[in-house]
């Protein structure tokens, strides 16, 4: 078994590997996992904390784990007082940094530090668009450098794929 946040599409191209993605976890299970750690009686008290640090995770094991030890670690703390914490998004990466091997914007950093200036660039315009999700045209649009329609597009849908490979982005379906 090999785990990466890289696709590693190289393994299953040469060797014929099988690929195993794993997303983030639905509601239901984010749920379950809070419940596991922090126990169904305190998950129980607060439905609205509970329900604003979930949307907050976003399903990401890593963030709702690390969530959970804060609770465990403050059990006199109300989850209403993390979720705020995490509501407020400008402080949401620092709220989700224990140390230096555990925080979600450190593993985010690995995946980002392999990318090239192009494919980081393009990742952070990714991020000025406004909603979750983005199309390949309105992300070509978003990324012009005033080349030619052409090379735009292939440059973007490049640094897309390189994206998607890193796991910094998704695509749900096609385009």
């Amino acid at each position: 078994i090999v785990t990466s946040r890289d696709r590693l599409t190289s393994l299953i191209t040469a060797y014929g590997a099988r690929a195993l993605p794993v997303d983030v976890l639905p509601n239901r299970d984010a749920r379950s996992l809070l419940a596991l750690r922090l126990g169904e009686q305190r998950v129980g008290e607060e439905p609205d904390a509970v329900e604003e640090l979930l949307t907050s995770c976003a399903g990401l094991p890593l963030a709702l784990s690390i969530v959970a030890g804060r609770a465990q670690q403050h059990p006199e703390f109300p989850l209403a007082a993390l979720a705020h914490e995490l509501h407020d998004t400008t402080h949401r990466l620092a709220a989700l940094d224990e140390d230096n091997t555990n925080s979600v914007r450190t593993i985010l950093s690995w995946s980002y530090t392999t990318l090239t200036p192009h494919h980081a660039t393009t990742f952070a315009l990714l991020g000025l668009a406004p909603g979750p999700d983005i199309s390949r045209t309105a992300a070509t649009t978003l990324t012009n450098t005033n080349t030619t329609h052409t090379t735009t597009h292939t440059t973007t849908h490049t640094a897309l794929r390189a994206l998607e490979r890193s796991s910094l982005i998704h695509q749900p379906t096609p385009h």
